[in-house]
């Protein structure tokens, strides 16, 4: 970064993330840590070792090193000592990483020792690349993709073609049992590190379409369990609510029959049952109502209990005490919900458990069940 006067901002060339960045909303700030980013990345591993250390020598100043001059490979001060390179150092191996917090601290010292006229100018800066068009954004739809059903019909047919794909990516995944090796694999769910165990994982990408049709802000307020501005997490309980949820016109993703099985994905919970040694058993969310559950046993017993509560401070289920349905004692001891990861980059990741009937009686059949 060799900008030491306001007309040096401006007289820049864009760079090809400032050309094809779509933000439309960049502070002068932004444009200048993109920047410096971009500078520092271009230096060799002399230079960005030397600029860090001029940098933590001078932090209580505001005499912060801009870059090192790069003939000479020194900070400003010519008597301050630069921790170099370990003479061991072999030219062939891959030198250690630069950490990113110190080159953020450095940028962030930078801008504020900057004067105003500085600031100024890449707020200007920032205001024309606010102005420049978005690269790749059509500002009118092409007479191309018209169709005979015109605009409408054409993105009719791209929904419908989107949904059906998907649809059938969710009904391989709840007809065939997730992979062994899948068994401990361990995936992030936002705050949550989910183990697999018997669950069901899959990874997709979702047009922008069908993206914001499927997962509308009303169709998903009271499933959201955590939401930032890079994602949102689902988490969906009863059978019900996942045929509910994944329904487009008359086409479920969240169920399918073959030959007489009726396979589907719900919630699946561990069931203590006080009263029979503590033996555990367990159980699949089949409706969900006014803060109650019906849950299938694996031994067809059907029992209703109350829904656990999701504590957002700690990200954890508080499930309810001691109950008694049907005559049947039990605790609820673990939870595994049918979790949804949307991104806003187009990505969506889930996690589902397996459950099948028999078409004839609706009765469970565990073996097909995970």
């Amino acid at each position: 970064m060799r900008c030491s006067r306001p007309c040096d901002v401006t007289r820049l060339p864009l760079s090809q993330r400032e050309k094809e960045n779509i933000s439309r909303s960049q502070k002068g700030f932004h444009v200048f840590l993109s920047r410096y980013f971009l500078d520092f990345s271009n230096l060799n591993y002399k230079e960005k070792e030397a600029t860090i250390n001029k940098f933590k020598q001078c932090r209580s100043s505001c005499e912060v090193p801009l870059f090192t001059n790069r003939s000479a490979l020194t900070p400003l001060d010519s008597n301050a000592s630069i921790v170099s390179l370990d003479d061991s150092f072999d030219s062939t191996d891959t030198p250690p990483s630069i950490n990113h917090t110190d080159i953020m601290k450095l940028a962030c010292s930078v801008w504020k020792c900057y004067p105003k006229s500085m600031r100024a100018s890449w707020n200007k800066r920032a205001d024309y690349l606010n102005r420049l068009p978005v690269p790749g954004r059509i500002e009118q739809f092409p007479d191309a993709l018209q169709g005979e059903g015109g605009l409408e019909g054409t993105l009719i047919d791209l929904l419908f073609f989107d949904w059906k794909d998907l649809c059938n990516r969710i009904r391989n995944s709840i007809k065939r049992p997730p992979k062994n090796e899948l068994c401990p694999a361990v995936y992030r769910f936002g705050h949550e590190r989910v183990v697999m165990n018997s669950q069901t994982y899959r990874k997709m990408t979702l047009s922008s379409l069908l993206r914001l049709y499927l997962f509308n802000k009303d169709k998903i307020q009271r499933n959201i369990i955590k939401e930032t501005k890079r994602m949102v997490l689902l988490h969906i309980a009863s059978q019900s609510r996942a045929k509910e949820f994944f329904s487009i016109a008359g086409l479920c993703a969240a169920e399918v029959e073959v030959k007489g099985i009726l396979h589907s994905c719900c919630a699946k919970v561990n069931i203590i049952l006080v009263e029979n040694g503590d033996r555990c058993i367990l159980g699949y969310v089949l409706k969900e109502c006014h803060g109650r559950w019906d849950i299938m046993l694996t031994n067809n017993h059907l029992i209703r209990s109350r829904a656990p509560a999701f504590d957002s401070e700690l990200g954890t289920y508080k499930f309810p005490n001691i109950q008694k349905s049907r005559g049947i004692t039990f605790v609820i001891s673990e939870y595994w919900p049918i979790r949804i990861l949307i991104l806003k980059r187009g990505e969506i990741k889930y996690t589902l458990n397996r459950v099948a009937f028999f078409v004839s009686n609706k009765s469970l059949l565990p073996q097909q069940c995970s």
